[in-house]
């Protein structure tokens, strides 16, 4: 299984779209940070307003990834090698996750560095910050992990670009009505903490078929 990881690492940090997608969603965010600035209290939270806005280059590059190994026969390689499908599942998992958060957690690496030796900006850790970044981090893992399995489930890239795409829309019109609800908020942080939150509570609903997908992509794959 490490020489198995290995190889799905090496493939992935010399992937063109893993770093095309990288640096797209980065310049993408920045240009968000126009609108989300004003809704945050510094730049970092503003980073973080627009991690669900960015979720479909995700779905674009675990499609791209897991799609490739479908349609070029990768897998039935590896299974040919004699590596175990449970642990080439379980390589692919990691690695796809591995990949997913870094594309969604550079462009927060990022402004955190303008923002805190370039503009001189303070984020002030408490209860709140260490429970919504928590909470980011677990989301992410979910969410990641979604269009991996439908890429199981499928085995065609189409499909799976097409079903995680409309599970997209529908998170963002959810985000949508939970903040327009938080703009009731009285101050402008607790504004932005209730936005993010909001966020994250569409983020958690997903976990019911994050269950679910697993267990379906675990037989689907098993069966090839």
């Amino acid at each position: 299984m490490s020489n198995l990881l290995k190889t799905e690492l090496y493939k992935l940090f010399h992937s063109w779209y893993f770093g095309g997608i990288g640096i797209f969603n980065l310049l993408l965010s920045s240009i968000l940070l126009l609108d989300s600035k004003e809704r945050s209290s510094n730049l970092i939270m503003a980073s973080l307003y627009n991690i669900p806005l960015l979720y479909f280059l995700s779905i674009v590059f675990i499609a791209l990834f897991i799609g490739s190994d479908f349609s070029g026969r990768t897998l039935n390689t590896y299974i040919t090698a004699g590596h175990k499908r449970s642990s080439i599942f379980r390589v692919k998992l990691i690695v796809s996750q591995i990949g997913c958060i870094i594309i969604l957690v550079f462009p927060l690496f990022v402004h955190g560095i303008i923002s805190q030796f370039y503009i001189g900006e303070k984020l002030f850790w408490n209860d709140s910050t260490y429970t919504m970044v928590l909470l980011t981090l677990f989301a992410m893992i979910t969410l990641c992990a979604l269009p991996m399995f439908f890429a199981f489930i499928f085995r065609d890239m189409g499909k799976t670009l097409t079903v995680s795409m409309v599970l997209f829309f529908v998170m963002i019109i959810l985000i949508i009505n939970k903040t327009i609800d938080s703009t009731k908020s009285k101050t402008k942080n607790k504004e932005q903490i209730t936005d993010v939150k909001a966020s994250l509570k569409v983020y958690l609903y997903s976990m019911p078929v994050f269950v679910s997908t697993f267990a379906l992509s675990k037989l689907s794959f098993f069966s090839f």
